[in-house]
């Protein structure tokens, strides 16, 4: 099964930084859309122009300029941005809180941080040393970063949820969407993932809103469009037999959720590749 090489969109292993012991980068979005997905490591988001909305676990999350959103290991979430956003994205493989203790979970974090200068000041300066790039800045830059960590650790932890509930959802749930990602290019409906939960249509469209934000046509729609986004890049073929390629059947649909994940329609992206 070709994926189109979606495994990008569920950032399955860190990409660290040029030098740098995580991945950090300073991001400007305009009116996008991640689709709800999960991975093993740490992520966190400090928001500095713009605003971002944002659902982790079924929680909901509005951020503003000075708000860090944190998602944790394992956690489901999804996250849109405004016009304008910008923010720093700092991601850590789950092997480098490993180092610190065999019990990864007195690493788990409260998802949103307000009004907290120090920690804001903290982000902004990590970003400052690797825009300068001094002499030896990764030591100082990697200071910085237990700086940041102890702060933190200290000030947001949470007590990790072990309910049975929530456990079992996040268990359905993260089954599921591996199920529609290895299987994207079939012919799935709301029927058919439902029979694959073993539940009504009803229950299904219920729990899969609440744990994404999105309904099941609309989650589906943006894992295709990215898969034709992928191929949109690398080939020269006609706009509809990309679609056809990856299964994308109503183009008002499609038009519509292009534009939310990247902001403008395929002709012109295309024209801005060339």
């Amino acid at each position: 099964m070709n994926n189109y090489q979606l495994s990008d969109y569920w950032h399955e292993s860190v990409v660290e930084s040029k030098h740098l012991p995580v991945r950090f980068e300073d991001v400007r979005d305009y009116n996008s859309t991640f689709p709800v997905h999960w991975h093993e490591y740490w992520e966190f988001l400090c928001v500095l122009e713009g605003g971002m909305h944002a659902i982790i676990e079924a929680k909901t999350f509005d951020l503003c300029p000075g708000d860090i959103l944190i998602v944790n290991s394992e956690e489901l979430h999804m996250t849109q941005t405004g016009d304008d956003t910008r923010y720093l994205l700092l991601q850590i493989n789950k092997k480098y809180f490993a180092t610190f203790s065999s019990d990864l979970r007195k690493f788990c974090f409260s998802n949103l941080i307000r009004s907290d200068e120090e920690c804001v000041g903290l982000f902004k300066d990590l970003l400052r040393i690797q825009e300068e790039a001094a002499d030896g800045y990764p030591l100082l830059f990697t200071a910085r970063l237990y700086d940041l960590f102890y702060h933190i650790y200290r000030n947001h932890s949470a007590a990790p949820e072990e309910a049975s509930s929530i456990l079992w959802d996040r268990s359905r749930m993260t089954g599921l969407l591996d199920w529609i990602k290895d299987n994207l290019m079939e012919d799935l409906t709301l029927h058919v993932a439902a029979d694959h939960l073993h539940v009504t249509r009803e229950y299904f469209c219920r729990i899969f809103r609440k744990y994404t934000g999105q309904t099941f046509l609309e989650y589906l729609y943006s894992l295709r469009t990215m898969a034709f986004f992928e191929l949109l890049k690398a080939s020269d073929e006609p706009i509809p037999i990309l679609m056809e390629k990856t299964h994308l059947s109503n183009y008002k649909v499609f038009i519509r959720t292009f534009k939310k994940l990247y902001g403008d329609t395929p002709q012109s992206i295309r024209k801005s590749f060339l």
